[in-house]
């Protein structure tokens, strides 16, 4: 078993050679996020199992969507609206705010800040954002979950 400093080391190591693989933890300890920057090719693991391997951009390309970016002074709160909202496919709270994929930026912004009006406390504004690559890794293992041990 690796202890988390060994796989930051390991990552760091693969990032300065600017080749490698790198696994992400969906929980990024402080510093690998900046080491995966500078891979030319990523791979997702889930369960042991290889479910894609690319470029940076070539993920990035795969997302069924767009990112956009709420600043929330109640995240969990904003959370529970932004789902719920058309367009909506998965909402996540990172630090303060919240990052939720949606369909249509242009459409889905102004609907999304008119649904975070009527709730207490200070929201937004919601503004379109680059996505991250753990962002396309959730996006991409919700919508192809992988099959459950032993279904056929």
């Amino acid at each position: 078993l690796f202890s988390l400093g060994g796989v930051v080391a390991c990552v760091a190591r693969l990032g300065e050679q600017v080749h490698g693989v790198a696994a992400i933890h969906l929980k990024l300890a402080f510093g690998v996020k900046d080491r995966i920057g500078r891979c030319t090719r990523l791979a997702l693991l889930y369960r042991g199992e290889l479910r894609y391997c690319d470029t940076p951009d070539a993920l990035r390309r795969l997302l069924p969507g767009a990112i956009v970016v709420i600043p929330s002074g109640e995240p969990a709160r904003a959370q529970e609206a932004v789902a719920r909202a058309p367009g909506v496919s998965a909402v996540r709270v990172v630090g303060d705010g919240l990052r939720a994929l949606v369909d249509d930026p242009a459409r889905r912004i102004p609907e999304l800040e008119q649904a975070l009006r009527a709730l207490p406390g200070k929201h937004g504004p919601v503004a379109a954002g680059e996505a991250s690559i753990e962002d396309v890794f959730v996006a991409l293992l919700q919508s192809d979950p992988p099959a459950e041990a032993g279904a056929p």
